[in-house]
């Protein structure tokens, strides 16, 4: 009986960064341990022209483990790692996010120079209004 018919429940994993088939899998593994390519794809609902795919993005991300053999074997991480990966690449990914932020503050005019381009400009059309004023009346 595949995981797909009893568990329909994905989205504690999709909530962190899972897509939905790559939660479908992990679950798989978690369930049987290990498992080859096909009774992936079998236990998981994931169609077997999609699982190895799925496979190895979660083996790149480091959540599946691969072992190489006559047959290629899958096993999960410990969700405890996976966690520990996921926070630390979501933390990574903040700070990056609050440099490249702060660079492009830099390189853009900010809020006070524009407040204070605009008051100049205005300071010298009153100024200019004003001679214009002077000098006509």
């Amino acid at each position: 009986m595949n995981i797909a018919s009893n568990d329909k429940s994905y989205d504690f994993l999709i909530n962190i960064g899972f897509t939905l088939n790559e939660a479908k899998v992990y679950l798989a593994l978690v369930k049987f341990r290990l498992l080859n390519g096909y009774e992936v794809a079998k236990e998981s609902g994931v169609s077997r022209s999609l699982v190895y795919d799925v496979l190895n993005r979660l083996v790149t991300k480091g959540f599946v483990n691969k072992i190489l053999g006559e047959t290629t074997l899958y096993s999960v991480l410990e969700f405890d790692k996976v966690l520990d990966i996921i926070s630390k690449n979501t933390y990574r990914n903040i700070v990056e996010a609050k440099e490249r932020i702060k660079k492009i503050g830099l390189e853009c005019p900010t809020l006070l120079y524009i407040s204070k381009r605009i008051f100049r400009e205005n300071i010298r059309c009153f100024l200019t209004f004003g001679a214009f004023c002077r000098i006509y009346n």
